[in-house]
């Protein structure tokens, strides 16, 4: 059994914890706002080209809470809504607080977790 080691200078251990628990509390928070939200304001990055790798689907992401779906087309699961922005992909992992990826998809369509327990797990929340 490992011991963990800490910082023996008071001042420092409990900054370390304060950013724990501000972390901590930041990703409760995502998860109390994206799970409650309607999602009616989205916003579209198009996919992205390789030339020697699979290319990347088109990335949506909620403008009011941050959720980022991938699909093709028809393939977004919850991010459905009439797309209101149109945007780069680096404006899209600016706002993203939580990500849900094609192998995220196949669960939930067999409705072996619900969305918002998939958000949960993302997000280390108990």
């Amino acid at each position: 059994m490992t011991v963990k080691l800490r910082v023996s200078n008071t001042a420092i251990r409990a900054a370390l914890d304060d950013v724990k628990r501000a972390k901590e509390n930041l990703l409760g928070a995502i998860y109390a706002v994206t799970s409650a939200c309607a999602h009616d304001s989205v916003g579209e990055a198009p996919y992205q080209y390789n030339d020697h790798l699979a290319n990347s689907p088109p990335k949506r992401v909620c403008m009011h809470c941050g959720l980022v779906e991938e699909g093709w087309s028809a393939g977004y699961l919850v991010l459905k809504n009439e797309l209101v922005f149109k945007l780069t992909r680096d404006q899209v992992y600016d706002l993203r607080t939580v990500q849900i990826d094609q192998e995220d998809k196949g669960p939930i369509i067999r409705k072996e977790v619900t969305l918002n327990k998939l958000l949960a797990d993302k997000l280390g929340i108990k």
